[in-house]
C-alpha cells in the first residue's frame, strides 16, 4: 500500500504550482506587450503583478492587476475612440486576450491532473452509529 502524502503537504505545493503559474503567465504578458512594441509603456509593465488571495491560510484564489491604461491598449481606446469603434479596433493592441484563455487552460489542467485528488480526499461521510467513511482514490 503506498504512503499517501497528508492534505496539508499537497495544498503546500499547490500553492507552490499556482505561484510559478502565476509568475510565468506574467512573464507571457510582459512578452506579448514587448512583441506589440508596448515594452516602452514602462508604467504598465511596471504595473503588473500576480496575486493569490488566500483565507484562514489556505490558498483561495488567483488574480492579475495592472494600471487601468492597460485595458485602453487592448481595446484600443482613448482619446475620442470609443469602444466598438473603427478606429479603435484599428489601434487595438490585444496583449491580455491572446495570453490569459491559454493560461487559464494551463491551471485547471494542472489542478485536474494534480490536486483533483486533494478535494476527494478530504470527502467525508458520516453517519454517527451507521457509516464512517473516507473517500479513497
Amino acid at each position: 500500500m503506498p504512503i499517501e502524502t497528508p492534505v496539508a503537504d499537497k495544498l503546500e505545493k499547490l500553492e507552490k504550482e499556482v505561484r510559478r503559474w502565476s509568475s510565468i503567465t506574467r512573464k507571457d504578458l510582459l512578452m506579448q506587450l514587448a512583441s506589440l512594441g508596448l515594452e516602452q509603456q514602462s508604467e504598465l509593465v511596471k504595473s503588473i503583478r500576480a496575486k493569490l488571495f488566500k483565507k484562514e491560510g489556505d490558498l483561495e484564489g488567483a488574480a492579475f492587476s495592472f494600471i487601468r491604461h492597460g485595458i485602453f491598449f487592448e481595446r484600443g481606446v482613448g482619446r475620442g475612440r470609443p469602444v466598438g469603434s473603427s478606429q479603435a479596433a484599428k489601434l487595438a493592441k490585444p496583449w491580455l486576450k491572446p495570453i490569459i484563455p491559454d493560461a487559464v487552460e494551463k491551471l485547471a489542467d494542472i489542478l485536474v491532473e494534480e490536486y483533483a485528488d486533494v478535494a476527494a480526499s478530504e470527502v467525508k461521510i458520516n453517519i454517527p452509529g451507521i457509516i464512517s467513511s473516507k473517500v479513497t482514490r
